[in-house]
């Protein structure tokens, strides 16, 4: 049993490492002001997310490779063209959906959907990662195969 609520000591270590810890919470007004002004939806899902794990860089070692992913929400909209979250993302899943930070080198961006669900986007390649943010991050870190939208 994993001493925090991830689902291993292995992803436990790992997120602790990375700066989290239980019961983290950051202020997360400027993200959510940053994300508005630059057109992106912001809900409940994303604000509980980015509370918790905003900022966070995830920096592991798997099969002798160095990974990394982040929740630099600031740093994630500046590198995508916000069409292709605000117009092809949305229209793909029939949901809200807002950029909550990047993955495989910064080769993919990660967004939350309103009803949780974590996505990853490269232009118009759109991929289903996990049910909710913990899943996902455990799913990034085990490298799990993510389905095409």
């Amino acid at each position: 049993m994993s001493k925090t609520r991830f689902s291993s000591d292995h992803i436990s270590d790992i997120m602790l490492q990375s700066g989290w810890f239980n019961g983290r919470t950051i202020e997360v007004n400027s993200l959510k002001n940053e994300l508005i002004a630059n057109g992106y939806d912001w809900f409940e899902a994303v604000e509980m997310f980015l509370s918790e794990f905003g900022n966070l860089e995830i920096k592991f070692i798997e099969a002798g490779e160095s990974e990394v992913f982040h929740f630099n929400v600031l740093k994630s909209i500046h590198d995508i063209a916000s069409d292709w979250v605000n117009i092809d993302y949305k229209n793909k899943i029939k949901r809200k959906i807002c950029v909550i930070g990047q993955s495989h080198r910064g080769y993919l961006t990660l967004c939350m959907a309103s009803n949780g669900y974590v996505y990853a986007g490269f232009d118009d390649l759109l991929y289903f990662v996990a049910e909710n943010g913990i899943k996902a991050i455990e799913n990034l870190i085990n490298k799990v195969d993510m389905a095409e939208i």
